[in-house]
């Protein structure tokens, strides 16, 4: 029999996880308004889960830390060596997904924007370049926060372009990754990483219902599968209110 151990700091994710159904937004994204409401949401959420989770960490020692010491402490993702906090603007392919926002943002698409947005949808250097973006520790930082959106936006969408087997090996390999189950990375850090995890996973099993039972199998750990759980819940509620709203307009005629 396999047994998982789970810490006292796992536990205090996975409770503070909880919250996180509030990251998630049920409705369309097809606007730059619905987009910035996400963003919102998300910034309000982080908040929530940074205070939820901060008082229930008990691995966290008694003495207080200064900011130094703490940073020291921090830990890459997953086995690699770099840092997954956040504040580089110019990210690998940030003029890419700049112009891919920019180009998603118009109604209509003459047929010069038709042809760029369908080059970078399959352009796999950049869609590669992606996993890293998604994968950083945005924090509060609202730019980066929108980048990881509009990044999530474009995989979905290139999976259907095209180019589904680099997108989908990319979104599959941030649904794998398994910093927020790791006690060593900060929780600041963890939070982050578990919002950009909860919005790729709702966004993608909307647009693909029958990935989901793939996507289960992936989830590395307790706190991702607590996200998993929050998701799905997500997914039905939209659907009831849905249906409800079908009910309604044929009653109402």
């Amino acid at each position: 029999m396999k047994h998982v151990v789970i810490t006292a700091g796992t536990i205090a994710v996975c409770a503070a996880i909880g919250l996180a159904a509030l990251f998630i937004n049920s409705r369309s994204r097809k606007t730059a308004a619905v987009n910035q409401e996400r963003l919102e949401q998300n910034a309000e959420m982080a908040e929530r889960l940074d205070s939820a989770i901060t008082q229930s960490v008990k691995s966290v020692p008694a003495k207080a830390k200064t900011q130094e010491a703490a940073s020291a402490e921090r830990i890459p993702a997953g086995d690699k060596g770099s840092s997954i906090a956040g504040d580089d603007k110019n990210f690998a392919g940030a003029a890419e997904l700049a112009e891919y926002a920019k180009l998603k943002s118009h109604v209509f698409l003459n047929d010069e924007g038709r042809a760029r947005k369908k080059e970078l949808l399959r352009d796999e250097k950049f869609i590669k370049g992606l996993e890293g973006l998604l994968k950083t520790a945005a924090g509060n930082d609202m730019q980066l926060l929108e980048a990881q959106s509009q990044a999530i936006d474009l995989l979905i969408e290139a999976r259907a372009s095209g180019s589904d087997d680099v997108a989908g090996e990319v979104l599959r390999s941030v649904v794998e990754d398994s910093s927020i189950e790791n006690e060593k990375v900060n929780v600041a850090d963890r939070k982050a990483l578990a919002g950009v995890k909860a919005d790729l996973l709702y966004q993608w099993t909307a647009q693909e219902p029958l990935v989901a039972d793939k996507i289960r199998s992936w989830l590395p750990g307790p706190v991702s599968e607590k996200i998993w759980k929050n998701v799905m819940h997500a997914q039905e509620q939209n659907e009831l209110e849905s249906l409800e709203e079908v009910k309604a307009a044929a009653a109402s005629r």
